[in-house]
């Protein structure tokens, strides 16, 4: 079962679908905004810490929409109309117009967990870069982790302030996520969102269940949802490993995993999908589609070499390792996840293309080919690979549940790090050598390349004891 499965990816590896081509649709009344009732809020799903010079402001914001299914061409169409929605709107932002970047990065929350990948990821980036942060609670009616609806969970919370929330005459049709996000972004554009700043230009992104409402809209409404005059919405998409393709409607079946709407299609902005090690190794339905530097279909695909799903910068469930019985990674994955958003910034307002991706390496079988030190072979470089102090792996199908999914590491004994590199001086020497390089080529941040040889500064592995730090 497994090779087969891999077999089709093999056979997958580049293709892309053209965007829908179905008129655009008319657009719904328009959306309403409202400060929330009093009330305390959902303390664990808004970070209480902000950057210096941010603000956070929660919205509710309200409208009409539709609920659509598949015709038998497999394209979308309205079965329902004007269903009313409710939902939390959180933004985050510079105090002062003066610092604004004037990007606005719009989040669909992930739909069971309710939580933001991008600004866990990427907060200290969008802070020194001025940007605004925008998240969407948004639902799915498919329960995978046993987490519930994220809008039923901020009713129990606090039953005053989030009453009014609901998605449907039923409250939970995940089929009205689709004009949701469609309406904030437009609201977004609009200032609607962002008190005195003005934005100049959104991009849309997420991670895991929030990148897979990101890809389901990019395919399937983007070139449908428009602006009034006939713009984007978003002017650049960012595709984070997205999971579990989500149904178009409440009572609409799954498609099937090989199903060509699932690849990523070509659209009039440019498009950034970031995969890690782990989806590779898991067997992706699709790798994604071959780079394009063409205006109407702007591409990369970057594979994360060695990183997991999870990543390491506050992951689902914490620090596992006592539970899982091995350390837990501490591959930076969200220095790539930032990286792309640079990149497509670049790329929308300069046409300044990213540098090409390279996939990580597969066999004939789909497994991931393994260097010499035990890591990934190919994709998106980085010193801790290049320059590793400890393989990097993942627990798919590891006996806990909760150690699914994420990623571990195997550090080196000292005598292996002796072998390769001496000393913690030579170590660090080549860590410095890869890093300028990665920036070089646009690989890596200059601020993060700065945080890796941070970090190898105070390696401490080498020690006899062979005590780490980072």
């Amino acid at each position: 079962m497994r090779a087969a499965g891999r077999l089709a990816v093999v056979l997958g590896l580049f293709g892309g679908v053209a965007a829908h081509a179905a008129e655009p649709l008319s657009l719904p009344p328009p959306a309403v905004v409202t400060p929330p009732p009093a009330g305390k809020g959902l303390v664990d799903q808004t970070d209480p810490s902000l950057p210096a010079g941010y603000v956070e402001e929660e919205f509710v914001v309200s409208g009409e929409g539709r609920i659509f299914g598949y015709d038998e061409a497999g394209e979308a169409r309205v079965i329902k109309d004007r269903e009313p929605w409710s939902t939390r709107v959180i933004v985050r932002r510079p105090a002062d117009p003066r610092r604004f970047s004037g990007w606005a990065f719009v989040e669909p929350m992930h739909p069971e967990l309710g939580r933001s990948f991008a600004w866990r990821a990427s907060e200290d980036y969008f802070a020194r870069r001025g940007d605004v942060w925008i998240g969407i609670t948004t639902t799915r009616n498919l329960i995978l982790y046993g987490e519930g609806d994220p809008i039923a969970k901020l009713k129990r919370t606090d039953p005053v302030r989030y009453a009014w929330l609901g998605m449907g005459s039923g409250g939970r049709e995940g089929g009205l996520n689709w004009d949701v996000i469609a309406s904030v972004g437009r609201l977004a554009k609009a200032g609607d969102l962002t008190g005195p700043l003005r934005v100049r230009k959104t991009m849309i992104g997420g991670w895991s269940g929030s990148g897979a409402l990101t890809l389901f809209f990019a395919n399937t409404f983007h070139a449908r949802e428009r602006l009034p005059g006939g713009d984007p919405i978003f002017d650049a998409v960012l595709l984070g490993e997205p999971g579990w393709y989500p149904r178009i409607n409440a009572d609409s079946g799954d498609l099937m995993p090989y199903d060509v709407r699932q690849r990523p299609a070509r659209l009039d902005v440019p498009v950034i999908s970031v995969n890690s090690s782990a989806a590779i190794e898991f067997g992706m339905p699709f790798r994604p589609r071959a780079d394009s530097d063409a205006p109407q279909e702007r591409y990369r695909a970057y594979e994360v070499a060695g990183a997991d799903h999870r990543g390491s910068r506050d992951p689902m469930g914490g620090d596992l390792t006592k539970l899982c019985g091995a350390a837990q990674s501490d591959f930076p994955l969200h220095h790539y996840y930032s990286l792309a958003i640079e990149h497509l910034k670049a790329w929308s307002d300069r046409n300044a293309a990213p540098p090409p991706s390279q996939p990580i390496v597969i066999d004939r079988y789909g497994y991931v080919v393994k260097d010499a030190a035990g890591n990934a072979s190919g994709g998106l470089r980085s010193t801790r690979l290049d320059v590793p102090v400890a393989r990097y792996y993942q627990t798919h199908e590891a006996p806990k549940v909760a150690c699914r999914g994420g990623g571990r590491m195997d550090p080196f004994p000292r005598d292996e790090l002796v072998r390769r590199y001496r000393d913690h001086q030579g170590y660090l020497a080549q860590v410095r050598t890869r890093a300028a390089a990665l920036v070089r080529e646009g690989r890596l941040l200059r601020e993060d390349a700065a945080e890796v040889i941070a970090e190898a500064e105070t390696f401490r592995g080498f020690d006899a004891a062979q005590r780490r730090a980072r």
